[in-house]
């Protein structure tokens, strides 16, 4: 029951993201520090930077996609999690583009349609919300479960608080703070 729950969490919040409500940006600042600069540029040791570098900035963007294949990992037998963490890695799909660079031309451009795929996203990531739901329901007296949608409430004004302080509508520390302690208290 406590995987389940966390799931349920984890998911809303990625559903969240997913909405616009907030954005993930977990060191994505770093690119533009003064250690990342020193760092090599070339070589074997470059490489491996620039390889640590991309995984850092892109984890806002690939957070939400991954935090999904992550919980369904998590649930699922040894060899289905192996074949997910193997096949998933930010580097398969460059080593097919690699193999076949003739394939970079289907990719599509760039533009607005991300936002709206984006946003069309999350309606599989609150389905999988639910569905932990009723998993939970199944594990859980209605306590339990009330306790967990109760939770899930606070983290959803949470990072609406958060999203408001992303976006300059303003700072509501008193607002976070409830919030945390409430979604901590629940769990």
């Amino acid at each position: 029951p406590w995987v389940v729950a966390i799931l349920i969490l984890l998911f809303s919040a990625l559903t969240l993201n997913l909405l616009g409500v907030f954005e993930f940006t977990a060191a994505s600042h770093l690119a533009d520090s003064r250690a990342v600069r020193k760092l090599p540029s070339t070589g074997p040791l470059g490489s491996f930077f620039t390889g640590v570098l991309a995984v850092v900035v892109a984890s806002p963007c690939t957070a939400p996609f991954m935090g999904a294949a992550l919980g369904y990992a998590v649930l699922q037998d040894s060899a289905v999690s192996m074949l997910i963490f193997l096949s998933l890695g930010m580097a398969l799909p460059w080593l097919i583009l690699t193999l076949v660079p003739a394939w970079m031309k289907l990719l599509p451009r760039p533009g607005a349609w991300m936002l709206t795929f984006k946003r069309i996203m999350a309606i599989p990531m609150a389905a999988a919300a639910l569905w932990l739901i009723w998993v939970l329901s199944r594990q859980v007296t209605l306590y339990g479960l009330l306790t967990v949608i109760f939770a899930m409430g606070s983290v959803t004004g949470l990072l609406w608080a958060v999203g408001r302080e992303q976006y300059g509508r303003g700072r509501s520390q008193v607002l976070k703070g409830v919030c945390a302690l409430v979604t901590v208290g629940c769990m």
